[in-house]
């Protein structure tokens, strides 16, 4: 799956070669690539947004991780380290991560080249876990989750 990030990478190489650009008329077509590149990313931006609210709309309980990850977060240590014993398989921002990368109709594999996972029990470990969900295609995963908007 090809990342925004990666798409923007490709999209600021495309725009710094301009060695072609000699006259007005490949400067306007320049513009116009530029442009459409901008407006491509511009729209993939927007849409996640949508993809989102949508998630959360259509399952109610996403609003309850994001509650409890942001409690976790304004824990102190002592807090903290009962809400890390309540049972789950994943810490609150994990666990909210990995059910939105599910939803996404995403799934964790298990790598060949990691002594920590198992391909053939199908167990991941949680670095190739994290790393997964980090390179997919959603911008959200690879920010600080506080920094959502309870929009």
């Amino acid at each position: 799956m090809i990342t925004l990030e990666r798409i923007k990478n490709i999209a600021d190489d495309i725009i710094a070669d301009d060695e072609w650009v000699n006259d007005s008329h490949t400067r306007a077509e320049y513009e116009g690539v530029k442009e459409g590149l901008y407006n491509l990313i511009r729209h993939l931006e927007e849409t996640e947004d949508d993809t989102l609210k949508q998630l959360h709309k259509k399952n109610p309980y996403l609003d309850e991780m994001k509650a409890y990850y942001k409690a976790y977060e304004k824990a102190d240590l002592k807090e903290k380290n009962i809400m890390d014993c309540d049972g789950s398989e994943y810490l609150p921002w994990t666990a909210y991560l990995v059910e939105i990368f599910h939803l996404l109709g995403n799934e964790l594999k298990p790598q060949k080249d990691c002594s920590s996972c198992d391909i053939y029990n199908d167990y991941i470990c949680f670095d190739c876990e994290m790393e997964q969900v980090n390179y997919s295609d959603w911008k959200y995963e690879l920010q600080d989750m506080s920094c959502l908007t309870d929009d």
